[in-house]
């Protein structure tokens, strides 16, 4: 299924795109279809020490926008507490 945005018909994979970059505009998202993890995010900041240390990555990848959007929440949700 596909939708259109100003004349523009959108491809399921460019809808997750936009949901994830709008959800999360501390990461750049992209979707690289031909590697074995398709789904990366790279952090628009890098992390602080503390961050770090608590677990959040510069860029990571995983196979599903689902998996990627779960991790992102969690790092998110660790860089909001630690700065």
């Amino acid at each position: 299924m596909s939708e259109t945005l100003a004349g523009k018909v959108l491809t399921r994979e460019e809808r997750q795109l936009a949901t994830l970059e709008s959800t999360h505009p501390a990461w750049e998202i992209r979707h690289l279809p031909d590697l074995a993890m398709p789904w990366w995010a790279v952090r628009r900041i890098r992390p602080t020490d503390a961050q770090r240390a608590a677990g959040v990555v510069a860029s990571f990848s995983r196979v599903t926008p689902e998996l990627l959007a779960a991790a992102l929440a969690r790092f998110d949700e660790i860089a909001h507490a630690i700065r």
